[in-house]
């Protein structure tokens, strides 16, 4: 899969505000998390982050049998606050890990 995943070239850079990999990035905006690219666009403060989880599987109610064709299993980088899902991100598997620890050391 091109869009998200691995291959030989994913141009990717780590720095303490920004982590970016192909056209995507997360970025440390002042008190925001800023996000871009093919993941999605997503701002959220910082404060009212308080872990970050993965999530590979697709959640119940958005399975439809009647697809023809099946949605490639992506993982999710999902943000919590208080309880509550404040967004996700879809991010290739070779990278999920990297983007949880990135944004865990970001926010402690």
């Amino acid at each position: 899969m091109g869009i998200f995943s691995g291959g030989a070239k994913t141009n990717k850079q780590v720095s303490e505000i920004e982590y970016s990999w192909k056209s995507n990035f997360l970025k440390i905006n002042g008190k925001f998390l800023e996000t871009g690219g093919l993941i999605g666009t997503i701002r959220v403060p910082l404060e009212a982050i308080e872990t970050v989880v993965i999530e590979t599987l697709e959640p119940i109610e958005s399975l439809n049998v009647l697809k023809a064709a099946k949605e490639a299993m992506t993982p999710r980088v999902i943000l919590i606050g208080k309880g509550t899902r404040l967004a996700y991100l879809k991010v290739g598997i070779d990278i999920a890990n990297e983007v949880q620890e990135w944004l865990l050391e970001r926010i402690q």
